[in-house]
């Protein structure tokens, strides 16, 4: 290792942060997040041979060295970061034991810094390795518990996710994706014999035959859940024609926040139906 080649920093000193730093999450890269982020880079591509990777990448970043890159911007730091997570091996039992132990490490001490820098972004497993935007703990143990169950719908909804929540989001393929997730499920319990199934015939179906569905049989006479329900399912189906261009519109495209809204709102679809809690009276 060089004189200036930084070493791998497991934790950001305490003492150069001030109290109110704790309770704000950082997008970018803090000075006091650096040298400890920039010693992670340095181990990754010392140990993972990924010189030639960060220097000529699917980003098209054209640097000489890989200290040039990362010390560039917070951002072009931050995509560093990301680029060599996605380039990574899977973290899965298939992996030779050594490196998986190995990259667990590194992943966890990433985490660490990531943590203790009060950074906007964590480490995400659903789709492969990559930065995500922090969310909620309660809203994200919800979706864990979405995402772990085996299914179509789990599957778009883990791409709906990362498609929101990646560094470089998409938000009209989340809404699509989720949208998708939902009327998977929803079109499975509601219009089970349908031979082309589609949310909008799942939600027409559902508002013909309303007084005969709740949800955990939650409600009363001023406000059954069927009727939450079928709001829902609509606020989802209307928007999402909007952004596909439907009855000859344009396509327009959805926002970031549209699509939070809508990948948060399918998560608590998905378990509904998933879980068995939308059902015939």
């Amino acid at each position: 290792m060089s004189p200036d080649t930084p070493s791998l920093l497991l934790s950001v000193p305490r003492g150069v942060r001030s109290p109110d730093d704790l309770s704000v999450f950082h997008a970018g890269a803090p000075s006091y997040m650096s040298p400890s982020l920039l010693g992670w880079v340095w181990s990754m591509v010392r140990d993972h041979d990924l010189e030639g990777y960060v220097q000529a990448n699917p980003h098209g970043w054209k640097f000489k060295r890989v200290y040039e890159a990362t010390t560039m911007n917070d951002d072009l730091m931050l995509d560093v970061v990301d680029s060599i997570l996605q380039h990574l091996p899977a973290l899965d039992e298939a992996g030779d034991y050594v490196t998986q132990n190995k990259l667990r490490v590194l992943v966890s001490a990433l985490q660490s810094i990531l943590t203790e820098s009060s950074s906007a972004f964590a480490v995400d497993f659903s789709h492969g390795m990559r930065l995500v935007q922090r969310v909620d703990q309660t809203a994200e143990q919800a979706s864990s518990d979405a995402l772990a169950r085996v299914g179509h719908a789990s599957e778009m909804l883990k791409t709906a996710w990362s498609e929101t929540f990646k560094r470089e989001a998409d938000p009209s393929s989340a809404y699509r994706d989720a949208v998708l997730a939902v009327e998977s499920v929803a079109c499975r319990t509601i219009t089970p014999s349908d031979q082309k199934p589609s949310l909008g015939n799942a939600i027409s179906q559902l508002q013909s035959t309303l007084t005969t569905w709740t949800v955990a049989t939650i409600g009363d006479q001023q406000q059954a859940s069927a009727e939450t329900l079928l709001a829902m399912l609509k606020m989802i189906w209307a928007n999402h024609e909007e952004h596909i261009g439907a009855d000859g519109a344009p396509a327009q495209p959805a926002s970031q926040d549209e699509a939070e809204a809508v990948v948060f709102l399918a998560v608590t679809l998905v378990q509904w139906f998933e879980r068995g809690l939308v059902k015939r009276v």
